[in-house]
């Protein structure tokens, strides 16, 4: 088990557990070298959850880094608000607590993962259903992108953007209706 403290504030709730605990940055590598780190999010209360993750994962061949999420407590929203994380309006919406938890989460691990220059970082979600030929699916898609690409969506539930001739991609165009294609779950960054 490893400790990882994207932010102090929050330090009580980031366990982090890593079936491949070491200094590389990657659990496997596409076929241009580029090291890729698979992270899922998963609440520790969703023990189910995770070990069906994990099969998965075992099945495709590919070692992952458990991301805890951010139960949207009181503490929790209020410590976010004050570190300017959150618009303090969301104190006064209880209701949208555990939305404004996965937001959260979801800043956390892109903000730890950005620190990672050099190499992919494929976020999943604790629910996704991962195949066994996801990496060469994914080695697929990405090899396949400019150099200069930043975000891929490779599961999307309502795919948008302008159709890239020759793949099965779309590209997001500036001005394109963002909840078209928003779930993040199985991102690449």
């Amino acid at each position: 088990v490893i400790w990882a403290r994207p932010h102090e504030a929050f330090e009580e709730q980031l366990e982090v557990t890593d079936r491949n605990a070491s200094s590389v940055c990657a659990h496997s590598y596409l076929s241009n070298g580029v090291g890729v780190r698979n992270y899922v999010i998963n609440c520790r209360r969703d023990t189910g959850r995770l070990a069906r993750f994990r099969g998965h994962m075992e099945k495709a061949g590919l070692g992952f880094e458990v991301f805890p999420c951010m139960m949207g407590s009181q503490d929790v929203i209020s410590k976010a608000v004050d570190e300017g994380y959150l618009d303090k309006e969301i104190l006064g919406m209880p209701s949208g607590w555990g939305t404004a938890g996965l937001a959260l989460t979801t800043m956390k691990v892109w903000e730890k993962v950005s620190a990672q220059r050099g190499c992919v970082a494929n976020i999943f979600q604790d629910d996704e259903i991962v195949y066994e030929d996801y990496a060469g699916a994914r080695d697929r898609v990405l090899s396949a992108l400019p150099d200069s690409w930043q975000y891929v969506n490779l599961n999307p539930l309502r795919p948008s953007g302008t159709h890239v001739v020759g793949t099965d991609l779309n590209r997001m165009q500036a001005g394109t209706d963002g909840r078209m294609n928003v779930w993040l779950s199985n991102v690449a960054l």
